[in-house]
């Protein structure tokens, strides 16, 4: 993946080391962890502490049109579609992370 796309910070103790992690705000991403369906790994520290979790492709679809939905008229940062053949290219892959991360990223900030 190059590295020029977006900046990697060092990692921290309370996230795996992957290439493929990003941290974004508080939130890390990393995946994903090819078994019979794509899932991202995503943790992070908020006020209630840590939490991590793991979550397929679609329910970062899903979440954002519930947002789109909920909030006409505001940009919300789009996240690549579903894809039905080449999904598990390594550059759409790649790409797909790069697209959660910016959309992660963008909701931190809210």
């Amino acid at each position: 993946m190059p590295e020029d796309r977006i900046p990697v910070p060092t990692p921290t103790n309370s996230a795996p080391s992957s290439s493929l992690a990003k941290d974004v705000s508080g939130i890390s991403l990393s995946g994903p962890e090819k078994e019979s369906h794509a899932a991202y790994t995503v943790w992070g520290k908020d006020s209630d502490g840590i939490f991590e979790g793991s979550r397929r492709h679609n329910e970062f679809l899903a979440f954002r049109t519930c947002l789109v939905n909920s909030w006409p008229g505001l940009y919300i940062q789009p996240i690549l579609p579903k894809k039905m053949t080449g999904n598990k290219d390594d550059t759409f892959v790649e790409d797909r992370l790069i697209f959660l991360v910016m959309f992660m990223k963008s909701m931190a900030k809210y």
